[in-house]
Parts: structure tokens; C-alpha cells; sequence
């Protein structure tokens, strides 16, 4: 235990010289973007880069006392978030894939089929992937980072619900449509609105009420994204995707969760997260197969019927 809380203390030793390292890292970062055929990167890296300024900062001059609370908050924050990056491991060559697709779109209905087809495909795995958060986060946080880091279970909970917002690929679709100036404005306005909604989330509610803003945040801009790149597609924002499919992904992600749930009252740790994926993936193939819409068998013409008539008639 006392090995645990000198690694969350150990957070709280960053320097002034370290914060100058790492925001020259960051501007080399940014040089090397400009540098590319895609600096539209940078309308996410520079409101990014401020605000980890901004806290860096308030950071070093903080007590020593405060930076060790600060400091093990922050242990628990980044515990709590460690999977959204393996989502983006999943998003980013999806979406730029979908930027492929509606390059060589020759009409808004073809590009609005390839976007259709990018949300399902997501849906496809970033639903079970939250269910699945879900359903094993208790055990496969303490079960990696040991029980020093219980505290961060509920957070890792709540940051779960971000997950399902990931299905909606509209940054690459508006990129992909050279919304680029658009992209950076809007990216100033979702930072305003991030640091009210984050900094008043943890005056009011701590670090739940960080991630809740986090969340909000993320929506707020999927649901602007969204409308924006409804117009290239000439569709309103309900005909964007397909809303049955994706109650039919969420519905088998729920039904194959509840399946595996009860094995953590007979195993437990790594033999309960084992069996319970097992349990979980095959339920999750189960249920979309038996889900999935049936179409319908092509009209059958009665050969003997039409040789009888043709008979009669001759």
C-alpha cells in the first residue's frame, strides 16, 4: 500500500524545466504539422496544447502539499481514460477511410451511403467495446494498475460513456468536404466551451464532474459536426445513419453482457475476464446474426403454369 501512494506522489514531482521540455516537444510537434500536407491537424493540437499550458502551469506553482493531491487526482484521471485511446486506435483509420470513400463519391447520395456505411461499421465495434467497459472495468482496473487504483473504477465508468459518441465520423466528413476553416473555428468555440464545462464539472462535482464535462463537450460537438456536414450530404440529421441498426448493435451488446455477467459470482479475476469475453463475443455474433434484417426472396415465376397457358392459347 505504501509502495501504491508513493506512485501517486510520484506524479507530483514534475519540475519548471520538465514543463519547458515538454512545451518544446509540443511546438516541434506543431512545426511538423505545418510541414505536412495536412495542417489541419492543428486546429485540434493548438487548443489542445493551450490547455495543457494552463494547467502545466498552474501546476508548478502550486504548494508542494497541493501538488501531491493534484497529482494523484491526476493519477486517477488518466486510470479512468487509459481506454479511449485505444478507441482512437480503432477510429482514426476508420475515418480516414471514410475520407477515401467520399473522395471518389460521384454523387451526395453515394457519399451519403459511405458515411452510412462508416457509422455502422463503428457501431459495430465501439458498442460491444463500451458494453464490454462496462461490464469488466470493476475487475481489469485494479486487476492492471493493482488495488491502489479502485478509486478510479467509477471514473472509468462514467468516461465509458464517450465511447458510443466515437460512431460518428464527422470530422473526417467535413474534411473530406474542405471544411477546414470551419474545422478551426469551431475548434476555438469547442475549447471555450470545454474549459467552462470541465472547470465547472470539477469546482461542482471533482474529477466525475471533469469527465461529465468532457462528455458534454464531445457531444455538443458531434451534434454541431454533424449538422454542418448533413448539408454536403443533402440530409437531414435523423437520415444521416441508420437508427434501427444501430438499436440492433446496441441491443445485442446489452444482451450479450447480461449473458456473461453471471460468471463473475463463480470465477474471479483473470479466469472471470477470460470466460466472460468468451461468453460476451459469442453471445454478441448470436445476437446480430439473429438480428439482422432478413431480405426478402426474390418473386418465384411457376414455370409449369405459364407453359400450360401458353398451351391452351396455342
Amino acid at each position: 500500500m505504501r509502495a501504491g501512494k508513493k506512485d501517486l506522489l510520484d506524479v507530483a514531482t514534475t519540475t519548471k524545466a520538465e514543463v519547458d521540455n515538454l512545451l518544446a516537444a509540443a511546438a516541434l510537434f506543431a512545426l511538423g504539422h505545418l510541414l505536412t500536407p495536412a495542417p489541419w491537424r492543428l486546429a485540434v493540437f493548438f487548443p489542445a496544447l493551450l490547455f495543457a499550458w494552463l494547467l502545466l502551469t498552474s501546476f508548478v506553482r502550486r504548494p508542494a502539499g497541493q501538488k501531491a493531491l493534484w497529482g494523484a487526482g491526476f493519477a486517477l484521471f488518466a486510470v479512468a481514460c487509459f481506454h479511449l485511446q485505444v478507441v482512437d486506435i480503432v477510429y482514426t483509420p476508420m475515418s480516414e477511410v471514410l475520407m477515401v470513400d467520399l473522395a471518389h463519391a460521384q454523387t451526395p447520395s453515394a457519399a451519403a451511403g459511405a458515411f452510412r456505411e462508416s457509422v455502422s461499421r463503428l457501431a459495430t465495434i465501439l458498442f460491444p467495446a463500451a458494453a464490454g467497459a462496462w461490464l469488466l472495468g470493476s475487475t481489469v482496473v485494479p486487476l492492471l494498475f493493482t488495488s491502489t487504483y479502485l478509486a478510479a473504477v467509477p471514473l472509468f465508468l462514467l468516461a465509458t460513456v464517450e465511447i458510443p459518441l466515437w460512431v460518428l465520423p464527422v470530422d473526417a466528413l467535413l474534411r473530406a468536404e474542405g471544411e477546414t476553416r470551419f474545422l478551426l473555428w469551431f475548434s476555438a468555440v469547442r475549447i471555450v466551451v470545454a474549459a467552462v464545462l470541465v472547470l465547472g464539472g470539477i469546482h461542482f462535482f471533482g474529477l466525475a464532474g471533469a469527465i461529465g464535462g468532457s462528455i458534454a463537450t464531445e457531444a455538443f460537438s458531434r451534434v454541431c459536426l454533424l449538422t454542418r456536414g448533413c448539408r454536403h450530404l443533402g440530409l437531414g440529421v435523423r437520415a444521416a445513419f441508420d437508427p434501427g441498426g444501430l438499436v440492433r448493435i446496441a441491443v445485442s451488446a446489452a444482451i450479450a453482457a447480461a449473458a456473461a455477467w453471471p460468471l463473475r459470482l463463480f470465477l474471479h479475476r483473470m479466469p472471470m475476464v477470460l470466460a466472460s469475453v468468451a461468453v460476451y463475443g459469442a453471445a454478441y455474433v448470436l445476437c446480430c446474426s439473429l438480428f439482422k434484417p432478413r431480405r426478402p426472396a426474390p418473386a418465384s415465376v411457376d414455370v409449369s403454369a405459364g407453359r400450360t397457358a401458353s398451351a391452351a392459347a396455342a
